[in-house]
């Protein structure tokens, strides 16, 4: 024998069928009851399960949201129960207090031992502690289910600096700028963590790189420049404060260098009087290391290949020693040397002359001999050209023609 179709709690109230079953070795009956069944049903009733940190029992919970960045929001999602035996209706959801605590998804209909989730949400409208209440009025015994909830806001990082620009001055070839300052502020409630980057050059950067800036508070950022590489002339770049957190990122900080041309100095020895056959080659170094030009402004003289001074002349002579400069460096200070250039002083003597018995041959063998070495000569005897023939006495003369000797 067996039974089916045994009235459930919910069937209370109403007309149910039950079949009974009879079998022996030869035969297997059925039978069909239709039954009242007594009673009535049970009430919908309300329950919180899976509560997502909501506290309390019966119809009465409660529930405290962290601290939420103004602008965020946090959502708790509940799981409402009818654990009655009759559907559930919900009439009206109701907030009371605080506009920033709203309530989603809540069924109209909730048939007997099901389950809906519902979201429950905490969206900050202002700066501050907020509280309130959501009712959910249904027809259960235990309606209305009352939500009790709270929580606070604050303001998000927000970034700030009290200088937007930088700037730098420094010389060429000299040493680096003096460092600045600047303060890196967080008028938010919430700390953030920024991090900094370069961009246009990588000369320039903040030290710290990354830090925390706590809540309404400063942190100062100390900004250094790197001259080594950089050419004289205005240099800019942008250094980047970003976070990932802070509402207001980035915060872009302008820098600007300005590299002047460095001056310089000619080292040389300045040029005495000289003599018109003399060929000197100049030399003279500027402390840029850039190459020197030696210029004739006035006199008989000429420079090939760039430092053999020669003289054509005698006379006064002007030659001045220059470097104009180039993109990091001002023109050095010109040099001017003065001076005379005069004739070669030139010592002749005459030699092999010695008295000779006339033998009918012209005299020869006689030379000369100059201080400076080398320098040509003309002899004569008597004024003329020819070597003594004749018995008598000669005068010997010898000069050079060369102009440059005197």
């Amino acid at each position: 024998p067996g039974l089916s179709g045994t009235p459930a709690v919910g069937d209370a109230g109403s007309t149910a069928e039950v079949t009974v079953y009879a079998a022996n070795s030869r035969t297997n009956v059925e039978q069909i009851f239709e039954i009242e069944v007594a009673g009535q049903p049970e009430p919908g009733y309300l329950n919180i399960s899976n509560n997502a940190g909501f506290g309390g029992s019966g119809s009465s919970f409660y529930q405290s949201y962290p601290t939420v960045e103004l602008g965020s929001q946090m959502a708790l999602t509940l799981v409402m129960t009818n654990s009655g035996s009759a559907a559930m209706r919900v009439s009206a959801v109701t907030v009371n207090g605080s506009s920033s605590f709203q309530i989603s998804n809540v069924p109209a209909m909730l048939p007997a031992g099901a389950a809906s989730n519902v979201l429950v949400v905490f969206r900050p409208t202002s700066v501050g502690l907020h509280g309130g209440t959501i009712d959910v009025a249904h027809n259960g015994a235990d309606s209305p289910l009352r939500l009790s909830v709270g929580g606070g806001s604050v303001l998000p990082g927000e970034m700030g600096v009290d200088q937007a620009a930088l700037t730098f001055t420094a010389t060429y070839g000299g040493a680096n700028p003096a460092a600045q300052a600047i303060v890196l502020t967080n008028k938010g409630g919430v700390a953030y963590v920024y991090t900094n980057a370069a961009s246009g050059g990588s000369w320039f950067g903040f030290a710290p790189a990354t830090e925390t800036v706590d809540p309404f508070s400063g942190l100062a950022l100390t900004g250094t420049v790197s001259i080594a590489g950089l050419d004289a002339g205005t240099h800019t770049l942008t250094s980047r404060l970003s976070s990932a957190t802070a509402s207001n990122s980035p915060v872009d900080v302008r820098v600007q260098l300005t590299l002047v041309k460095a001056n310089q100095t000619i080292t040389y020895s300045s040029l005495g009087d000289q003599v018109v056959t003399a060929d000197i080659g100049l030399g003279a170094s500027a402390s840029s290391g850039l190459a020197v030009q030696f210029v004739v402004t006035d006199g008989p003289a000429q420079i090939a290949g760039g430092t053999n001074l020669t003289f054509q002349n005698e006379g006064d002579v002007t030659l001045e020693v220059r470097q104009p400069g180039n993109v990091n460096y001002h023109a050095a200070p010109t040099l001017t040397n003065r001076f005379k250039v005069t004739k070669t002083p030139l010592t002749i003597t005459i030699t092999n002359v010695a008295d000779k018995t006339y033998d009918g041959a012209p005299v020869s063998g006689i030379g000369v001999e100059t201080t400076p070495a080398g320098v040509d000569c003309s002899l004569t005897y008597n004024g003329t050209t020819n070597p003594p023939l004749n018995e008598g006495k000669y005068a010997i003369l010898a000069k050079s023609a060369y102009w440059r000797y005197t």
